[in-house]
């Protein structure tokens, strides 16, 4: 709204009307309105967009439980036969935090829902934290050779910490070769992430229905 000099008269002297300082007043609270109103339009936007930001992350974090879950409910028994050294074959790897360069967590073989490779029905898996990203990758046979390709995908972004424990008789901060039986597998999984904005999550995965012990 445009307010001109011009517009401030008295049209007749017994005519009531607007002094240039009550136009000039009335004007600047037209101006402090708008940009009240502007600001509160750009405030409620910048806050639409971050909750669809966060709806967003909390589907992907919900999509990497369910994934977790699958495959740590579908684990085998198998160890990795191309190793010669009874404590490289190891059925399952965990580590309580990222380990080494690759940034391992843990290694498995499950039950493969889409048999591709020679040994069908077997898949292995590993989670690894790279940077800030949880990432998982799988390979259609049980023992990769050193020069396979792993399939790799993206499960979480934004993750600055990861703790995990397995259970057996009590929670454990490792499961690695030379402590635990070759074929001996997990009862269950618990992963404790820092992921932001969230900040701190639990999870329990695994077989039985185990809530934390």
């Amino acid at each position: 709204m445009l307010c001109s000099l011009g517009s401030v008269m008295r049209v007749n002297a017994g005519q009531a009307g607007f002094t240039l300082l009550e136009l000039m007043i009335a004007c600047t609270l037209l101006a402090v309105l708008g940009l009240t109103a502007a600001l509160s339009l750009n405030s409620g936007l910048a806050v639409s967009e971050q909750l669809q930001q966060r709806s967003e992350q909390l589907k992907y974090i919900d999509q990497a439980v369910v994934l977790l879950q699958r495959d740590l409910t579908q684990l085998l028994p198998r160890a990795n036969r191309r190793m010669d050294a009874p404590e490289q074959r190891q059925a399952f790897w965990g580590y309580g935090k990222p380990e080494g360069p690759p940034g391992l967590l843990m290694e498995f073989v499950r039950k493969n829902p889409w048999p591709e490779g020679p040994v069908v029905g077997l898949q292995r898996v590993r989670y690894r934290l790279v940077g800030q990203r949880l990432v998982r990758e799988t390979v259609p046979v049980a023992d990769p050779g050193p020069d396979i390709r792993w399939q790799q995908r993206n499960l979480l972004t934004n993750v600055d910490a990861v703790q995990l424990e397995y259970y057996q008789s009590g929670w454990k901060p490792y499961w690695q070769p030379g402590v635990e039986r070759e074929s001996r597998l997990p009862i269950a999984v618990r992963l404790v992430a820092e992921i932001s904005p969230f900040g701190r999550l639990n999870f329990v995965f695994g077989q039985g229905a185990l809530d934390g012990g």
